[in-house]
Formats: C-alpha cells, structure tokens, sequence
C-alpha cells in the first residue's frame, strides 16, 4: 500500500527539508506538510518541491477561511508547475482557535464554504472566466492565468463528522480522516462513497489517505507511549476528536479528555488504552511496522500518512521511514 509522510510543523524548516528529501530518496509516495501560526504551507510546499524530484507533494491542509478559494487554486496551480505534476490539494475547514484567534474570522458554516471552495477551485484551474454566485464568493468575469500541469488535481478533504464525509463522496478525490481508529474506518467511509454513488460519481475512485499517529522504535513500550500522548493531546483539547474516538466505542477517551482539561497531561496520556493505541496508530518495532501496515490497507486505508507526536526526533522519524519504506 502507499505510504505518505506529514512533516511536523514543530520542526524547523531545514529539518522538515531533510526529511522531505530522505522520503523521496526512500520512495515515500507522498510528503504532506499542514500549517500554523509558524508555517505557510504553500511557501514550504513550493521549497520542498524544487528540492525532490517523484515524492508527491500534499497540502494538508490548505483552510476554507484564510485565502480566498481563487488563490488557492492559483497557489496550487503555480505548485503543480513548479513540481512537474506532483501536487494534492487537501482542503478543510482547521479549528476555531486558528481560525478566530489568529485570522480573526468567524467559523462558520464550515461544511458549506468547503463545498464552495471546491467549486470555485476547480472551475478556476480550466482557466476559462469565472462566474459564480456563491453564499461566501461571486466571482465574475476573471480567470487564472496559471493552470495545473495535471488535468485535475486531486481535491483531498479533511473531513471528521457525516456532513463532511458526505461532502467528500460528492466532490472530492481524496478523504484525509484523521485519528480514526482502523476498526470504524470502513463503516465512516461508507459515507464517503454512497454520496458518490448519489452523485453518480465512481466510488472506488475515491482514495481514503488517512492521516495515523505513528510511533516505531526497537523499544516498543516507548513507541506505545508516544502514541498514548498524541492521541491524549488530540481528544484532551479538541471536542471533535474526543466525541469521534468515543463513537468508535471508546467511551473511556472521556477521562483521557477530562484529566487533560485537569491540567493533568501525563495522566491523561497514561488512561489511552493498548487497545486504542492499536487501533488507532501504526505503531511498534520495525519488525512489526509491515503487519501494522498491512492492518490498515484491509481496514480500506489507500494510504497511511505517518503522523507523528510533538517532539518526536528527527532521527525517531528517520526509523519509521527506514521501517516502511
């Protein structure tokens, strides 16, 4: 199955670089690089590019709020150039502290704007004029001077709850679920693909890219525990992905969530299960990162994008990919 890569925005550029290029060297299929409030994912998509040469280059994600979606389709369009063809877009909507406490824009209506954006995008890339009357843009008349080396460029989302999903199958190419657990996967992504078949859309043309926390090491103990604080970190400050690992059947992330809002970290980190760190991460020895792997492709991933931990070392990330590759 492929093999993708998100490169950890907590680590400086030059590090992400490095790592980029080792994947290309590796026969990684995909780099993925997201953004904060210390990375333009776009700036550092368009670097990484110039510097390898097959590895696909995923923008994971690009959100529905901080650009207007003509420049985001011009952004990606440019990328595509520079890349020779390489390029995802992955689009989402992010989350409320991001986009209201840096942006300083409502979030709202999330779903819908996402819909539009795709709409918007992909007209703008056949480079003929643009007129369309949208709730959040009505652009009129202009076009993009710049358009993608591929014919479309994959339209990933990352979507979390049904609407979204559902949203995928309709428009997208590519589901990006994140922290979801390999027992629920193919019953969520269901969703994905019967909003296809609504649409008359090819289900099976729809790839699942999903986005797992990963922790390989000879120690696996230690690879366990890295796992344990990612998932802590995740469903202890966020509600989304609290409630989502809940529905999976894991009702005690309610605790993991309550000791994290506690100030507890440590403790919340030490309530995630074996079970849940299983099911929801690639994790173990390199000897044991095949089988992990093998897991998620008959769970219906396409794809398992490697996530990791902050504070995972640079060479904790070299291991992973020396294990999979």
């Amino acid at each position: 199955m492929a093999v993708g890569l998100m490169l950890p925005t907590y680590l400086d550029r030059e590090e992400r670089l490095t790592l980029a290029e080792s994947a290309d060297d590796l026969g990684v299929d995909a780099v993925f690089t997201g953004e904060s409030a210390s990375s333009n994912l776009f700036i550092d998509l368009t670097w990484i590019a110039s510097r390898t040469s097959t590895v696909t280059i995923g923008a994971g994600i690009a959100n529905v709020f901080s650009r207007s979606p003509s420049l985001i389709a011009l952004s990606a369009a440019e990328l595509d150039g520079i890349s020779d063809g390489r390029v995802i877009l992955g689009l989402g909507s992010s989350t409320p502290p991001l986009i209201e406490g840096l942006h300083g824009v409502p979030f709202e209506r999330p779903v819908s704007r996402t819909a539009e954006y795709i709409d918007i995008i992909r007209a703008g890339w056949t480079g003929d004029r643009l007129e369309y009357d949208g709730d959040f843009y009505s652009p009129s008349g202009g076009k993009l001077l710049e358009t993608p080396i591929q014919d479309d460029i994959p339209i990933a989302v990352a979507a979390l709850g049904p609407a979204n999903r559902r949203l995928t199958g309709a428009k997208g190419d590519v589901w990006l679920p994140h922290l979801v657990p390999k027992s629920v996967l193919g019953e969520l992504a269901a969703d994905v693909y019967d909003a296809a078949r609504d649409r008359g859309r090819a289900a099976d043309g729809i790839d699942v890219d999903a986005y797992v926390p990963t922790a390989i090491d000879e120690d696996a103990d230690a690879a366990y525990d890295r796992v344990r604080r990612h998932v802590a970190t995740y469903a202890g400050s966020a509600e989304p992905y609290r409630d989502a690992i809940a529905d999976a059947g894991y009702g005690s992330i309610m605790d993991v969530h309550r000791a994290w809002q506690d100030g507890d970290r440590d403790g919340a980190a030490e309530l995630v299960t074996d079970e849940l760190v299983e099911d929801i991460g690639l994790v173990g020895t390199p000897s044991d990162a095949p089988a992990a792997l093998s897991r998620w492709r008959d769970a219906g991933a396409d794809m398992v994008v490697m996530n990791f931990a902050p504070g995972t070392s640079v060479d904790d990330i070299r291991t992973a990919l020396a294990a999979v590759s």
